[in-house]
């Protein structure tokens, strides 16, 4: 996989067409007490992405104190919040914080295995939203992992101990940001890596950017989810795909929001966003009511695979990327695996419709700058592939890799996985 992350780096700096960006959702139910994740409605031109819509139990208790807790229905409590670095997540019902392990190789797309846990800050009330931070340097050194917490009126940022050590610091805060309405309660918060600046949702349908160290609202607007009319908004995510780095002016940044209900994908001043390959569509539906919102930097499956082999991803594609890479399952024996990549300049990189190709459908464009790979024969059991992405890869840069299996003696192909797709993204 050397030739996959050198092709990566070969690219940092090229000139890149409009992303076409690549996650899923996770959303938190805490009157299930369970964790969602789900991919964004498909549509064309490949009808993608694949539905995904799973869920797991959060009541998975570790350091001596309870799980996150089941919320009353009508309370504002609960949220969730994804940590790409170490494709991991937090999900709290108020009171208390649980971090979970996401998508581990070979294991499916959400484990939610408990891995560290602690209450929420004294000087706060019950937590009403949550967002992470991996980049510091605003109200912490560089690099310092931050979960920023509001409970509606508050809001402050701490940094989690190591997992398992039960504890955490506090970096910044509480402060009461000013520029609320009264009577407006902030129901979740999300952090924005490309500007340096926090997002929260409202009890009112407000959606308002907050400045952290001035702990001051400096833009805002009121918006409803879907064309619902209803005005409170439980749920905010900062698409962090967005925007792509110069020179795409077309790339506008983005926020995903739900009212519990479904989830709108729109631009920071609550306009219609351009479609991409990843969020086709602006609505999607819940799969269960949120209490809270997030996006994760997961990679999506499209098109079709042809007899037995499964080709998807595992860890999260933000720049860098230590924890991503490919699983692929199914493998005929015998073959050799050919992985097809292509990425979203100068072409699209990916086929819709697939072209027939050595006798199977490709659905990534071989031209280039796709790499051809020969990665011998595999197994049919699931084998991971790490493919760890470099600090400078640019963000927006779309990749669409395929395996198609040949003989010994080459053509015809013997099987062919799908497809898969992933973005670049912010951490």
């Amino acid at each position: 996989m050397k030739i996959c992350t050198s092709t990566l780096a070969l690219l940092v700096g090229a000139l890149l067409t409009p992303a076409t960006e690549a996650q899923t959702l996770l959303g938190s139910d805490n009157i299930g007490l369970a964790a969602w994740e789900f991919s964004p409605s498909p549509a064309n031109p490949c009808f993608q992405p694949d539905p995904l819509v799973v869920s797991c139990s959060i009541s998975s208790p570790i350091c001596g104190l309870p799980s996150p807790g089941f919320a009353q229905p009508g309370q504002l409590w609960g949220d969730i919040a994804d940590d790409p670095l170490t494709d991991t997540f937090y999900m709290t019902g108020g009171r208390i914080i649980e971090q979970y392990t996401l998508d581990t190789p070979c294991s499916g797309p959400l484990t939610c295995a408990p891995l560290n846990s602690f209450p929420g800050p004294t000087f706060m009330g019950e937590i009403t939203g949550m967002g992470f931070d991996n980049t510091g340097g605003v109200v912490a050194l560089p690099g310092t992992p931050l979960l920023w917490l509001t409970d509606g009126i508050q809001i402050a940022a701490i940094t989690p101990g190591l997992p398992g050590s039960c504890t955490f610091t506090t970096v910044f805060g509480p402060c009461s940001p000013t520029g609320l309405a009264a009577g407006e309660i902030m129901t979740d918060i999300t952090w924005d890596p490309s500007s340096g600046t926090l997002w929260v949702c409202t009890n009112s349908g407000g959606v308002h950017n907050i400045a952290p160290t001035a702990c001051t609202v400096i833009s805002s607007f009121f918006t409803d989810v879907c064309g619902a009319g209803v005005t409170q908004l439980t749920g905010i995510a900062f698409d962090t795909g967005t925007p792509a780095l110069a020179p795409l002016a077309v790339s506008q940044p983005t926020l995903y929001i739900t009212d519990g209900f479904a989830v709108e994908r729109m631009t920071t001043t609550g306009a219609p966003p351009l479609a991409t390959f990843g969020s086709p569509t602006p609505c999607t539906l819940a799969p269960s009511f949120l209490s809270g919102l997030a996006l994760t930097q997961h990679g999506g499956t499209y098109g079709s695979n042809r007899i037995n082999a499964r080709l998807n991803t595992y860890g999260q594609s933000s720049t860098a990327g230590p924890t991503f890479g490919l699983e692929v399952s199914g493998s005929p024996a015998g073959a050799n695996a050919w992985m097809v990549l292509n990425f979203n300049f100068p072409g699209a990189g990916f086929l819709c419709p697939p072209a027939a190709v050595a006798g199977t459908k490709l659905w990534v464009d071989p031209a280039p700058p796709a790499t051809i790979t020969n990665l011998g024969p595999l197994p049919f059991a699931c084998t991971p592939i790490p493919l760890p992405i470099p600090a400078a890869v640019p963000v927006g840069l779309e990749a669409f890799v395929q395996i198609v299996y040949l003989p010994v003696g080459g053509p015809p192909a013997v099987d062919a996985t799908n497809p898969i797709y992933t973005t670049v993204m912010l951490p």
